[in-house]
Order: C-alpha cells, then structure tokens, then sequence
C-alpha cells in the first residue's frame, strides 16, 4: 500500500546518500550554531527543549528530541540568531536507541514519516560567537628556538581569531581559524614594530591592530591550546555531603570549558574540591577529588578561584557524594508586571525574581509581613509549569530586596498550587535598549531589537545599506556579531518602522568595518522601599509603579521623536561630505578630514 511506496522510496533516497556520501565533501564548516535553548512547542504552546543536534555543514542542521514516544526532527538552515529557512521535518515511532542519544545521532537518524511544515513548531536560539576558545597556555616558538607566551586574543567570530605575541620589540599576529583542541588552519600574518600601547593590552587588542609587514605564511612554529566552550552550567543550589553525612552547598564553581567543571566548598581548615564533565542535564562523569589544607586566600572567593587551587592531597572516589544541580542559560526572562494572585484574587506586583537557569524561575513579593514566593519554569509569554511555592514569616533583610534576593531565601511553609496562582508576564526581548548611536561617523537611523540584547543597527549611506549585529552589555559598551552591506535592498530595510532583521544581507566582510558607538538603557522597575509594614506603604509603592509606568512611556515617545526628527535631517540634506574632503592648514599642508556631522539642509 501507500506506506510500502514511503518506505521503498525512503530505501531508494538512503541509498542515494550513501552513494553522495562516498564522494569528496564539498561542504563549508557552518558559522552558525544551534544552541540548546532551542525548543519544540506542541499544540498548547509547551515548549520543550531539544536534545538532539547534527550539523550538516552549510548552516544546515538537523535537530530533534523524543516525545511521547515520537523521534521527532526538523532539517533547517540557519539565517539568523533567530531566523531559518524550513527544509523538512520527519517523526518516526520505530527508531534506533542511538538515534535517542546526542553522542550517536546522525543523518542516518533522520527518516520516518515526512511532517508538514506547521506540525513542529521550532523556536530557533543559535551563535555565531566562536565555539573553540584559545587557552593562555598558547605558546609561539621563534627562530631563536625561544617560547613565546600568548599576549592578547581577539574571538573573530566562527571560530576565527587574532592572537598576538612579544618577540623583543615585534608585536607578532596571526589570523586562525580553530579546528581542534591543537589544531588550527593559517589565515594571514603581520609583523609591527610601530604597534600602539592599546594593542599589547587584552581590554583593548582589536582587529584595528593587525597591520605592520605582510611576511606572508611561512614557518609558524605555533603550540596551540584551546577547548570548546562549555554548553551546561553548575547551579550554586548543588550540595556535597562528606561520606553520606551533613550536606554542604558549593561555594565555589569553575568552568574550565568544554563542560569540565571545579567545584568546592570550605569545610574543617581544608579546601575540599571536585573535578566533573557534565554529560547531560542529569548525567556527570567524576574525575577526582583533592582536599588542600594551606589554600592561598584567592581560592577561597569565587572570583578568584582558579585551575590552580585545584591541588593538595588526593582522596578516594568515595569520600564525597555531590548532588549536582545542572542549568542551561535561561532563554525566557520575567517582566516586572507579572502578578501573583493569593485567595481572595489579592493581587500582588512581584519585587523579587531569581534566575535557577533553564527558565526556572523564584518569584515573590511581601504581603503582611509574609514573603510569598513561587517557583515555576517558564514556557512561553503567558506560559509556565507550576513546580513549588513557598510563605516566610522569618526572612532575612537580604530576601526583601532585589540584589540580594537568592534560592536560600525560598523556604518556609509550603503551599498547595491551588492556593495560589501567578499571572505571568514573560519576554525573551532584550533588557537592554539602544538609544541613539554613531556608525563610523554617521548617526544611526535604523535599529531592530532581536532579542536577548542583540540589535541589528543601519544606516543608508550614498545609496548603501550599512548594516551591524551588536549584543548590547552595557550603558555604551556592545559586542560586535557581524556585519552586512548592500546597494540592492527594499524600502522597507530604509524605513524604521519596517527594518527588521530580514534586512541582514549582502556582502559579508567576515570584519567589523562600520564600528559602532553606542548609547542604551537598561529597561527595569525601581525597587520597592517597602518595609515590613502595609497600608500607606502600598498606597507609595502603586503611586511610584504608575510614575513608573508614566515615565517608560514619556521615554518610548522621545525615542520616536528623536528617530523622526532624524529622519527628517537626513532626508532634507541633498548632498553629502566624502573621506576625500582635505582642510588646508596655515601651512599649505592639506590634511584629509577625520569627522564629519550632518546638520541637515545640506548644513555639515
């Protein structure tokens, strides 16, 4: 019947990629990557994590995860941080244990029932960032036979980067691209003896610093040291019992990169460390255990500790049992509007919020002297599985306020999930907002939020679309994730209202070549004041909530006012200032301009 022609016709294209797969690959390493945030969405609007990746090359992928006894998987091509183009999907309920597992999944896994395109609705997180990371162990041997260590290192993105070494007074600097923890492929090389003092510091070596001689490839005698950077993460409510006694929870957690991890706490004079790999969200590889009596005082603050504290006497696999708490960065954030409601429909406007990773989340809020908290996971905008809750009447100064509210706050008398229940408001949109900002020289006209504080910003410049992907960090700091430039683009990617990131084409330069300066604010609530007492402090805190309110969106109407009035200038100036403009000094020297500013009415 129908279902041999499927199967047949499954053999026959099977065959047809054996066949393919004998031939010489003619593939590009993909630069986008699919991160574990990625999820699935059933028909509810559940969303679930994937648990499966294969990467086809190409920004092809195949992801996928077994659900109700389904091997469901989709085949895509990535676009964007956010964005892909829809291949196929497939689901198959006879499918191989291999295919269930990470470290086993293949192509080979993707067969089965073809599935429209709506059926898997995917909710895509990738990177762009490079996925190997340089170690400071990195060390360039010169023609003297000397060893020279690692200076400073510029990630370039897709696993591209510049590192740079002293040899007397030559700042040396290659162009790699990573391919293993010791190997590299050579890009390009540049030799300067007249480097700028920013580009011997590691806050400051950019790809502006590359130039100097071309030498060209010759002999790089380069000891290259690099791990993967790691995809799961250590939550501090892990604990650590000595020989099946007294729990202790982790002080200290290093990650050491490609899910290797160091993790600690002091106890009886000693420093008693553990080294793991985190293979899964519930599965842990341990590596060994070492207690350190006479520890420097720099491992014993988070901050400080390091790979170099992991010393001391050696111990026996069983002498400390740890309950490790696993976490993926958290893809959803809490919106400061959401309510918890207890009976009587009492609303109350949450003041304190805690980030467990993996999108679960504490929530609470003091009402009568009683800290009322809630744990949930967040699943989508409006969405979330109920997980605890939680009444303190005893709570510690450090639980009311927002800095210092954490997981050790959440105890007391536990409460049913009937009793109470959230109304949640949740965004995956970026906390930090751009302002207003200079590309290159010119001022910034077009921008679109991407969300989790990546922003595509533009500008069209003599008949060119310039275009920058930025993650904002700080108040005027960004990192940059790439750039594009086109003649060939719609009105819609010249116009504010309609530019979003669908613009994000044309020539990629693999560089930053418009820098960028920016200004932004980070979109947040003020903390309440409220102490233990109710009434008028209630009466503040919802007057101060609508002052709140009042001014976001004075703010948000400013920020269309200043976008407009810039659009306005630019297109009332008919005639531009080129790079080649040169001033005449007193001299008679001419002197090529450096910075230009467009006034508008053709006014610079």
């Amino acid at each position: 019947g129908r279902e041999e022609e499927e199967e047949e016709e499954e053999e026959e294209k099977e065959e047809e990629d054996e066949e393919k797969a004998k031939k010489p690959l003619k593939h590009h390493l993909s630069f986008w990557s699919v991160a574990p945030q990625t999820t699935f969405s059933d028909k509810d609007g559940y969303e679930t994590p994937i648990s499966l990746a294969w990467d086809l090359k190409n920004n092809i992928w195949i992801v996928g995860l077994v659900m109700d006894g389904l091997l469901k998987m989709v085949k895509f091509k990535i676009t964007g941080h956010s964005t892909f183009d829809w291949l196929e999907s497939r689901y198959s309920k006879k499918f191989d244990k291999a295919c269930s597992k990470q470290d086993t999944f293949t192509t080979r896994c993707f067969k089965g029932h073809t599935a429209k395109k709506r059926k898997f609705s995917v909710r895509l997180v990738a990177s762009k960032a490079s996925m190997w990371v340089l170690d400071r162990q990195t060390m360039l041997t010169n023609d003297g036979g000397d060893k020279l260590p690692m200076l400073q290192s510029f990630d370039l993105g897709h696993n591209k980067w510049m590192i740079g070494f002293m040899d007397k007074k030559v700042l040396r600097m290659y162009k790699i691209r990573i391919t293993g923890p010791e190997t590299y492929v050579w890009k390009a090389t540049r030799f300067d003896e007249k480097y700028g003092k920013r580009c011997t510091k590691r806050e400051t070596f950019i790809e502006a610093c590359f130039r100097g001689e071309n030498p060209g490839k010759g002999k790089i005698s380069l000891g290259l040291k690099s791990h993967k950077v790691s995809v799961w993460g250590i939550n501090f409510q892990t604990s650590i019992s000595i020989k099946g006694g007294k729990r202790y929870r982790i002080k200290f957690a290093l990650d050491l990169g490609n899910d290797f991890w160091i993790i600690g706490f002091f106890h009886g004079g000693y420093l008693k460390m553990m080294k793991l790999q985190i293979l899964g969200p519930k599965k842990v590889r341990w590596l060994g255990i070492y207690f350190h009596k006479d520890a420097d005082k720099s491992c014993l603050e988070q901050k400080t500790f390091s790979e170099s504290c992991y010393k001391g006497e050696k111990q026996k696999d069983d002498i400390l049992k740890a309950n490790v708490k696993i976490s993926q960065a958290s893809s959803w954030s809490i919106n400061w509007r959401s309510v918890m409601m207890s009976k009587g429909d009492k609303q109350l406007k949450i003041q304190y919020a805690f980030d467990l990773g993996s999108n679960v989340w504490i929530i609470g809020a003091l009402d009568s002297d009683v800290l009322k908290m809630v744990k949930f996971q967040i699943t989508g905008a409006k969405g979330f599985k109920w997980l605890d809750a939680r009444f303190l009447k005893k709570y510690k100064k450090a639980c009311t306020k927002r800095k210092t509210f954490a997981p050790s706050c959440f105890k007391g008398s536990k409460q049913e999930k009937k009793a109470f229940s959230v109304r949640l408001r949740a965004t995956s949109e970026s906390s930090w907002r751009f302002m207003s900002g200079l590309m290159m020289d010119s001022s910034i006209t077009l921008h679109f939020d991407m969300g989790s504080n990546m922003w595509l910003l533009g500008l069209v410049d003599d008949g060119m679309l310039k275009m920058v992907k930025i993650r904002i960090t700080r108040h005027s700091k960004s990192v940059w994730l790439g750039t594009r430039y086109s003649r060939a683009f719609g009105k819609e990617c010249s116009a504010p209202k309609t530019f979003t990131d669908a613009c994000f084409k044309g020539v990629d330069p693999e560089v930053n070549m418009f820098p960028v300066k920016i200004k932004a604010f980070e979109v947040f609530r003020k903390e309440s004041k409220r102490g233990k007492g109710g009434g008028k402090g209630d009466e503040e805190d919802l007057a101060e909530e609508k002052e709140l309110d009042k001014l976001e969106e004075e703010v948000d109407e400013l920020v269309e006012d200043i976008e407009e009035d810039v659009k306005e200038v630019r297109e009332a100036s008919k005639w531009h200032v080129t790079r080649e403009t040169e001033v005449q000094n007193p001299d008679g020297h001419f002197l090529k301009i450096s910075m230009k500013f467009d006034l508008g009415g053709d006014i610079w």
